[in-house]
């Protein structure tokens, strides 16, 4: 989740067992693909024992980001990309149409928070715009405002995150640049209509969030000691510091670190997190955040945070009692948990008695619908659920009765989650979506039980759309394992198993693949092509369980999950192996990676946007102790041998006829440095013996985000991603021209 430094011998003999170091003919060793004519790179070879197994790494050489021959190597390998992608002629073609179908609206909204006057404040974008504007509504029939916005010469910079204090006379705004995510926050006077001379350094509150105290006279965020994302302690031993209206912003108030709370065993790596749900609440929350499910959580009084004093923070429940989170009501904390409960259950207990050890169940555990979100009224809550991740429906929970009824939708949803609305004691904020839906907003009214329109600007026509199937079918896996997965496409298509198809997936920390809206997928349908989801195992359609199937050492199963559903795809007659593509990003790297190297044969060929793909040493790097939380610690005996098996970058092999494969990174990715990529890819150009071009860009001002600043990059990035994917899978109009 960051950019790494190369680790110098001396850090390399403190945190492995034994290790062996060979350079072999640094200067001399030069990967030169004769057919090709791939970017060539010096290796520098290094092997090492772990798991009592050696390791070699041929390409460690490639961690070094401060050299400027691998710098060049990174440019060069862009530029042979760039030079392949020219020669298909249909790639601008299509670049202009996902443009289009991104632009159909003239106006993107993001970040909307609800004030309790019936105010908003959010962020809008133009289509013809880099940056967002923060605007304003006193109400959703009121015409908006603009508070702020950055000056249209300035095209390096962002408006990436916006927070009203809760009296609405102050506005958090967080600036960042280059994809970096990294930022700056600055305090917007919304009475005067000024911003406030104090700029406060080294936030990332678009990640970790921030909240305002319930007087309003400060708030809290988390602080980054260190934000060059090429340093090795690149967010390491982060703290929560309270900023006060007026102070000097360089003068921390920490109040939750591992600095000021020894006691409590933080470790450098996690992210200690405050947060504060409703300015009525009695309590601060203190989350030890991280690459994981579960994690403990404390609790403070409202009254007890006092200035330069240290808050003593108190024992809200630990991450092995397995709560996902949860809301206070008064004392009691009411929230969702897989204890002895694969689907969840709602549970309660008060903080003033005997606390996580006298849990009572509000709601019990259904077999068939996952529940996956609560949200408080006044009389009760409601809930969300799911069915394989891909079926939403929503219930009221009456806390005096103690019954649960089920609220109709105004519409089919695939996928459900709540927002704050202006009247949180009575309403409920909802956002649906599917495959081939928008957004859409709806607030519905406890008491009058009816939904009203909550969308702020008007939806858009994609009649491209319109005769667009999407099926839900299950495919079996290799230990019968039944693994949902959704299929879209065109009415009337012809199974002839020539179809080019894209299978996407993620399969990672337990976050489902529920359906969602995306003009730019979807114009891979719209260029007759299949699109389908493989719900893999690792994530979370199917609860806990289906999370644990593929975590540490249960790994494999994401990878032999997709491999099912790209059997069952070809098997009936949708696709076949010469028109097959498989797709991800980020921590998907490892799903993909693993399937070529497992099933080479299978695809025509793999997309990874900043993808892992590489593991076994990544808890060396800054923030690779944090991501050991999912993927597990070489030093651990029981995940060292499962972290080698999952990494794609250990398991390729020489001579063999590898797919195609496209990769991407940027070189300001605060999350999956450009090497984890890169290494994968040097090595792939060298082993495989396939004529299937192997292709790596390189955002050389870009981030983990997709397009960085500016939105048509991100386009411009499906582009490039699809029209090498239709090309390989043998769509005609995306061959090159020789």
């Amino acid at each position: 989740m960051a950019v790494y430094n190369f680790m110098n011998k001396k850090n390399w003999q403190s945190i492995i067992l034994f290790t062996a170091i060979c350079l072999f003919s640094c200067t001399n060793d030069i990967v030169d693909n004769n057919k090709l004519k791939y970017p060539k790179i010096k290796k520098s070879s290094v092997k090492e024992i772990f798991c009592d197994k050696e390791i070699k790494d041929d390409y460690q050489n490639l961690e070094n980001l401060q050299s400027d021959t691998i710098q060049k190597w990174f440019r060069d390998q862009n530029l042979f990309s760039e030079a392949s992608l020219n020669k298909i002629d249909s790639r601008n073609t299509l670049f202009e149409t996902i443009k289009d179908l991104n632009n159909r609206k003239k106006s993107t909204i993001t970040d909307i928070n609800n004030t309790l006057s019936g105010a908003y404040f959010y962020l809008q974008r133009d289509s013809t715009e880099v940056s967002p504007k923060v605007m304003y509504r006193l109400t959703l029939k009121n015409d908006p405002i603009v508070l702020f916005e950055l000056p249209v010469s300035n095209t390096k910079k962002v408006i990436n995150f916006i927070k009203p204090s809760w009296d609405e006379k102050h506005l958090a705004i967080s600036i960042t640049s280059g994809g970096a995510e990294v930022s700056d926050l600055f305090i917007y006077d919304c009475v005067h209509k000024k911003l406030l001379p104090e700029k406060i350094t080294n936030c990332w509150p678009s990640e970790f969030g921030l909240s305002w105290l319930p007087d309003n006279t400060g708030f809290i965020y988390l602080h980054l000691p260190i934000v060059d994302n090429t340093n090795q302690d690149f967010l390491k031993n982060t703290q929560s510091v309270v900023y006060y209206l007026g102070d000097n912003p360089k003068k921390l108030n920490p109040i939750f670190s591992i600095q000021t709370h020894p006691e409590l065993n933080l470790k450098p790596e996690d992210f200690p997190v405050v947060f504060l749900d409703n300015s009525d609440d009695m309590y601060f929350i203190g989350r030890v955040s991280g690459a994981t499910q579960y994690s403990d959580h404390y609790y403070l009084p409202i009254q007890e945070l006092e200035k330069q004093k240290k808050p003593i923070w108190k024992k809200l429940f630990s991450k092995d009692d397995l709560i996902l989170f949860g809301a206070f009501r008064d004392n009691s904390f009411i929230h969702l948990s897989s204890k002895n409960t694969s689907n969840f259950s709602i549970r309660s207990f008060d903080v003033t008695s005997k606390g996580i050890l006298a849990p009572e169940t509000l709601v019990e555990e259904d077999s068939l619908e996952l529940i996956t979100n609560i949200k408080l009224v006044e009389d009760g809550f409601f809930y969300a659920t799911s069915k394989n991740g891909v079926e939403a429906k929503l219930y009221f929970h009456e806390t005096n009765n103690k019954i649960n009824k089920e609220i109709s939708l105004p519409k089919k949803s695939g996928s459900l989650s709540f927002f704050d609305t202006t009247n949180p004691k009575l309403c409920v904020g909802i956002r649906i979506s599917g495959w081939t839906t928008d957004n859409e907003r709806f607030i519905y009214n406890l008491k009058e039980k009816v939904f009203t329109d909550e969308n702020l600007i008007e939806d858009s026509n994609y009649k491209e759309f319109t005769d667009f199937v999407v099926k839900e079918v299950e495919a079996i896996s290799h230990d019968g394992t039944f693994v949902p997965l959704s299929i879209i496409h065109k009415k009337g298509i012809k199974l002839s198993g020539k179809n080019p198809t894209m299978i996407f997936g993620y399969g990672a920390y337990g976050r489902s693949m529920s359906p969602f809206f995306s003009p730019s997928y979807l114009s891979w349908v719209n260029e007759g092509g299949i699109w389908a989801i493989a719900h893999v195992r690792g994530g979370g359609e199917k609860g806990e369980n289906w999370r644990l199937g593929g975590f540490q050492k249960n790994k494999s199963n994401s990878w032999k999950d997709l491999i099912a559903c790209t059997e069952y795809l070809i098997k009936e007659g949708y696709t076949s192996n010469d028109h097959t593509t498989i797709f991800s990003a980020s921590a998907g790297g490892v799903l993909i990676g693993r399937a070529i190297t497992e099933r080479p044969d299978l695809f025509s060929s793999a997309l990874i946007r900043v993808g892992v793909l590489t593991t076994y040493k990544r808890e060396f790097s800054p923030n690779g102790a944090n991501n050991a939380k999912e993927y597990g610690s070489i030093h651990n005996p029981e995940t060292c041998e499962s972290l080698i098996e999952m990494d794609p970058y250990l398991n390729l092999e020489r001579n063999v006829k590898y797919p195609a494969f496209m990769a991407t990174a940027g070189m300001n990715d605060a999350r999956v440095a450009p090497y984890i990529p890169g290494k994968f890819i040097a090595r792939l150009q060298e082993y495989s013996i396939s004529n299937n071009p192997i292709l790596f860009r390189v955002d050389l001002d870009g981030g983990h985000g997709l397009g960085g600043n500016d939105p048509n990059k991100g386009h411009r990035e499906f582009a490039d991603l699809f029209s090498f994917a239709l090309w390989r899978t043998g769509h005609p109009d995306y061959q090159p021209v020789q």
